[in-house]
This record gives C-alpha cells, structure tokens and sequence, in this order.
C-alpha cells in the first residue's frame, strides 16, 4: 500500500510531514532541514522512528529539534484498493474500501482515470476524496473533451453519493454511467442525483465540495438539513442542479454555474434547455450566502419557498432558449430576502415575487435587468424595495408590474435605459396604496412613462390632532373634520403634498410652522416640508 506524503513543506514552526509507513520520510526542500533526533545537523534529509500515519512536528523556531507525534488521519491512493479505474470495471468495493481505510480525517487520492461506481457511496467523519488536478473546462465541449476527463466517478444514476459531516471532495467530476459519449440533444437520458446529502436530521455538518464537475443526473446536489453545506466552484449540467432544504445554518455556495455542457457542440438551441431549476432553496435558511451563482437556459434559475433571510450576491440568470423562464422566484412564507448586483437577462421574467403575506420583502440592490421578453420583475403578492443604482433596459412593454393587495413598493435611485416605444417602466394592477416612486430615478428613454398605476387611489389618511404620515409616499388624501395642530414621521427635507376632502383647520403652530391657520375645503390642497420629525413648514397652499 502507498501512503501519500504531503510534499515540499518549508519546515517552520508547526509545519508538517508525513511519515508514509517505513519510518521515516524524505524531506525535499533546499536549506536547513529537519534533525535525526534532538541534536540533528543542519541539513539532513532522513529522520527516523515513527510510525504509520504519525506526522513530524518541528519543536522550536530557534533550533531543529523535531518530534514524531499523532497523524490526523492516512492518505490512502484508491487504486491500491484493487480499483481498475478502465471505466467498465465495478471499482464500487474498492472506493469503499479505500475510504473505510483512510478512516476519519483521511484522505483518499483518485488518480487520473475514470471509475465505475455501482453502488451507494457512505462516507465517514472528516473522510476527504481528491482528484488529481482541476475539472477545468473548453472553448468547445465536444466528445473528445467528454472522454477526456479524469478523477472521475462514473456513477451508476440508481445509486448516489452520501457525504457524512466535515466531509470534503475536490478536483473530481462525477458523471452519469449511463451517458457514454456527447453531445446530447437535450436531457432526457438525465436521471438520478449525484449527491444525497444529510437525512433530515441536522447531524451532516460542514460538508465540502470544491471544483466539483457533475453531469448528467435529474439533480446534481440533493442537501436536506445540512448545516453549514460549503460549495465552491460546482459545476453540473443536469436537470435540475442544487436543492438545498431547510439549512439549519448559513450555507454558502461560491461560484457555482450550471451551464449545458453535455449539449452544447449539438448545435440547435433547443438541445441546451433544461426544464428544471438550477438552484432550489426550500425551508428555513438562515442567512445563507449565494455569492456570483450562474445559470443558463434553465426554466428557473434561482427558486426559493419559505426561505427566510438567503441573501444573492452578483449571481446571474440568463435562459435565452427557454419560453416562460423565470430568473429568480420567491414564493411562500418569508421575511425577507436580499438581491445585490444581480444580473437578470434573457428570460421571460427577471423576478418574481409571490409571498403568502404582504410582509415578505425582497429588496434589490444595483444589478441589470436587460432582454426580458416579459416583464423585468411581477409582484403578484408581497413587497418590494428596488434601489442601488439598478439599471433597467429591456424593451418590454412594463418593467416593474405589481397586483400586490397590502404590500409595500419602493422604487428608489434607478437608471431607466429602455428602448421601447409603449408601455410604462410601473405598472400596477393591484389596489395597494402602499407606493413610492423616488424622484432620482433617471430616465433616458422619454417615450417611457415612469408610472402607469390605473387603480391605485392615492392614500387617504383620518385627521387626527397629531397626523401621522407613512414612511413612505409623498402625496396623501386627509378625511374627516378633527384640527390638525402636527404632522408626525417627517424628516429634514421630506415634502408632503395634503389633498383635504373636506373642512377642517390646520393649526398655526410651534410643529406647523404656517402662513396662518388653514381652514379647507374639499379639494384644498396644503404642501409641507419636514424640519425634523414633528416639525414642518409650509411651502404652499391652493384654494380649490
């Protein structure tokens, strides 16, 4: 058996070598190295006593006095375990075998051939499976390319792949068994999940994926209750890609991108859809982390349901091919989600949100929305906050439609490029009242109407001795007879416009700084701006 030494290490305080099972290890590094014991000279290369699996340790910074002390685990090469790795070959037993051995906080290295797995794969605590180098891509993804990758699992799609907590794999592809050869039209030989990850428990922690390829399952990652899933530079092409339900604690997936490989060098676009969705989050997530995720020609590429506080950063769709595609949706039970710098191109809608209450926000932070066919983004229910410098150029006939019945829209600091003729960048066919348009947004099309809101009546607000405004909006109706002696929930500088609809008296006062009380009539109009929270001055007003 081979055990695998860690190699040129500059031999600094705390670093480490691995004694490979002879007793002593080879040191390659120029200059000073480790002792033959307490009193070693300079420079020498071998040092004895140990045992398997122990690792040296260097006892001092000033001196080079070193001591052999417990390993965290072996590394174990899985060919030494009987596996073929000709692709044909059921290497099922020896993969098996080759993680039992390397136990907990082991390694198993795979060498650069393809292995056929005909089994479920269970790994122990802390057990690490590494490839020999990077998963890396092509400019063309053709059959040569296909047949060319290496430290592959040619995993037989009625079995899966079942991590165990603080596992980790790297540098390895994992391919459906049953797909032989590409390119493929479309995806209907896809079948299986490549990864079955936690049992509803919450016990499978701090599992590890990292420039990971994965080709030809219904679903790449399946995660039910893995707290802390760390997933970096996964690549797949499947039907649907990475399900994460119910997180328990902040999963963070880094780069991921699902993108047809297996289709591409087919040549007709309707090869590359992929009718599932890239990246499913379900339950409670608990402030995961989506960091630059991409997509292509999935029907939906980022889809959430009940998914409390998940947060995308410079993630991106784009499903030119795909009719009725959906860049991001969010839908149940939720409090908020956060999107910053997100680009939302080529679908039929950018986002959706359909929240089960009008308290489920999505706030939208800077980001792109460009050559969506329908509508940039469509509030069915919920409430939403776009701001950030987000720039809008679709030439869609409204960008922004809502029929929220309750919920809150604000449309703060937006570049508004399109390049239509028609239609309106707000458009509302909801009853809500709850609306506010900034005035920084810019227009650069002038043949778009900023608002087309046929239904929504402006705010009408009860008098009351002390009128409170909303947090939001700029121009209210005022009912009822009772003086009006302060306007509360102002601020330095916001101006508010006062459409009474019948008669009452606005106070003169130290909180209404005015030309004079104000007795109205229906139609009078009174406009107000904000000293401080409870104190305001009037800038106009007009008898009606």
């Amino acid at each position: 058996m081979t055990n695998l030494a860690p190699l040129a290490y500059d031999v600094g305080t705390g670093d480490l070598l691995y004694n490979d099972g002879s007793g002593f290890v080879t040191i390659p590094y120029t200059g000073p190295m480790g002792p033959a014991g307490p009193t070693g000279a300079t420079g020498a290369g071998v040092v004895t006593g140990g045992t398997t699996g122990q690792i040296l340790k260097k006892n001092s910074a000033t001196n080079y006095d070193c001591s052999w002390g417990a390993g965290g685990g072996v590394w174990v090469n899985l060919d030494d375990y009987g596996a073929a790795g000709d692709g044909t070959t059921d290497d099922s037993t020896a993969l098996q075998n080759a993680i039992n051995a390397a136990g907990q906080q082991g390694t198993v290295y795979i060498p650069a051939k393809r292995y056929y797995i005909n089994a479920d794969i269970t790994n122990p605590f802390g057990v690490k499976l590494i490839g020999s180098g990077g998963v890396g891509g092509n400019t063309y993804y053709d059959n040569t390319w296909f047949i060319g990758l290496k430290s592959c699992f040619l995993l037989n799609p009625s079995h899966t792949i079942k991590p165990s907590y603080a596992f980790e794999m790297e540098n390895i592809t994992i391919i459906n068994s049953a797909i032989t050869s590409i390119p493929l039209n479309g995806a209907s030989s896809f079948s299986g999940t490549a990864f079955t990850i936690g049992d509803g428990t919450l016990n499978y922690v701090d599992v590890t994926l990292r420039n990971v390829l994965i080709l030809g399952f219904n679903k790449a990652v399946y995660a039910v209750k893995a707290p802390r899933l760390h997933l970096y530079d996964v690549h797949f092409d499947c039907v649907n890609g990475i399900e994460v339900a119910g997180a328990g604690d902040p999963v963070h997936l880094i780069r991921p991108h699902g993108w047809p490989y297996l289709s591409a060098a087919w040549g007709t676009n309707a090869a590359l859809v992929r009718n599932g969705v890239a990246y499913r989050f379900t339950g409670n997530q608990d402030a995961t982390k989506v960091v630059g995720a991409y997509a292509v020609d999935y029907y939906q590429t980022f889809y959430t349901t009940d998914s409390n506080g998940i947060s995308f950063q410079q993630c991106g769709s784009d499903a030119p091919d795909v009719s009725g595609s959906i860049g991001f949706k969010h839908d149940g039970s939720f409090g908020f989600i956060q999107q910053s710098n997100c680009q939302y191109v080529g679908t039929t809608t950018g986002l959706l949100v359909s929240s089960s209450s009008a308290t489920g926000q999505v706030i939208v932070s800077g980001g792109y929305f460009g050559t969506n066919t329908g509508n940039d983004i469509v509030v069915s229910e919920g409430s939403l906050s776009v701001g950030g410098n987000t720039v809008f150029n679709s030439a869609v006939s409204d960008s922004i439609s809502t029929a929220t019945t309750t919920g809150i829209i604000l449309i703060g600091e937006v570049d508004i490029r399109e390049n239509k003729t028609t239609g309106s960048f707000f458009l509302n066919n909801g009853p809500t009242p709850n609306y506010h348009v900034s005035d920084l947004c810019r227009v650069q099309n002038t043949a778009v109407s900023i608002m087309n809101a046929p239904s929504w009546p402006i705010p009408v607000l009860a008098s009351a001795a002390t009128l409170r405004l909303p947090g939001y909006g700029n121009v209210f109706y005022v009912s009822g007879t009772t003086t009006i002696g302060t306007v509360a929930n102002l601020y330095p500088g916001r101006q508010v416009t006062l459409i009474f609809q019948g008669i009452l008296t606005v106070t003169d006062s130290a909180g209404l700084n005015l030309a004079g009380n104000f007795v109205t009539t229906a139609n009078d109009t009174l406009t107000l701006m904000g000293l401080s929270q409870v104190t305001a001055i009037e800038v106009s007003r007009s008898v009606n």
